[in-house]
């Protein structure tokens, strides 16, 4: 009797034990579901990218007219400031701010750089591909194509005599 209740304790035992292993090897519908949902996701039409552009000293750009500009459209009167009207960046500098810049991801720029009404627009081509360009007095600029924006910064502030204002540190 002891030989039979021992047998199947065993036995309902492996059975447990069978029947939980084959449940944990399963996705549940949880799980599935969440995929399923991150799979079709739609992706925005205009995507910011922090680093597929390489811009050596060999690179060659193109610079096209540049004019000044303003990204916000309620800041009219600070365009017209004596501030804005002294900002300007020439062919050279541009140049240099291309090459100089650091790519940065939108997280960075929001946080450390000011977004100042004062811009520079334009068009530039890069190893012959182009692209707009607009350069902020905050120090920072993006690189434009028709999906997708690519960021810049002068994370070192060594440009920051020719901007406005440099990066935030907290200081």
């Amino acid at each position: 009797m002891k030989q039979s209740l021992l047998l199947l304790s065993t036995l309902i035992l492996s059975f447990q034990c069978t029947l939980s292993s084959t449940t944990n090897d399963q996705p549940s519908t949880d799980s599935l579901q969440l995929t399923d949902t991150i799979i079709r996701q739609n992706t925005p039409l205009h995507k910011y990218i922090d680093s597929a552009i390489v811009i050596t000293d060999t690179s060659a750009i193109e610079l096209g007219q540049f004019t000044f500009s303003h990204g916000n459209s309620s800041a009219k009167e600070m365009i017209n400031s004596p501030v804005c009207k002294q900002w300007r960046l020439d062919s050279g500098i541009i140049v240099k701010i291309l090459r100089h810049f650091k790519p940065i991801d939108r997280i960075t720029l929001d946080l450390s750089f000011d977004k100042l009404p004062c811009e520079l627009s334009g068009e530039v081509k890069i190893s012959g591909v182009p692209y707009s360009m607009t350069i902020n007095a905050g120090s920072y600029f993006m690189l434009i194509t028709t999906d997708t924006t690519y960021l810049f910064a002068d994370d070192k502030d060594k440009f920051l005599k020719y901007f406005l204002s440099g990066q935030y540190r907290g200081e």
